[in-house]
């Protein structure tokens, strides 16, 4: 699975943006589940002055079981402009907050 400890993230759906590249890797089964929505200014487009800026707002979970590591799961939002996306996230490892912050990325 695909992690992170930059302030840059991999903007694939398939990735996490809080995870530690090697503290939870496995040789051993695991479970991996990834959700995004993307609601293309449906929020902000209810606000005359930002509307003009066309943001879109991007909501997200990301999910990844093993038997070291049991549920553990990413909430995020942010703002993405033309192919910059700007995220605000918080992991959770069995209901337990681990760590939160802020990912950017530029996507091709």
């Amino acid at each position: 699975f695909i992690g992170t400890q930059a302030r840059s993230y991999d903007p694939k759906v398939n990735s996490f943006i809080l995870l530690d590249y090697y503290l939870y890797s496995t040789d051993d089964k695991y479970l991996e589940a990834h959700l995004e929505h993307n609601f293309s200014g449906f929020i902000l487009n209810k606000f005359p002055l930002i509307r003009k800026l066309k943001l879109q707002e991007i909501v997200g979970v990301n999910y990844l079981s093993t038997p070291a590591l049991k549920n553990y799961n990413e909430l995020y939002f942010g703002l993405k402009y033309l192919n910059f996306r700007g995220i605000y996230g918080v992991s959770f490892n069995n209901k337990q907050q681990i760590q939160s912050g802020f990912r950017f990325a530029i996507g091709f």
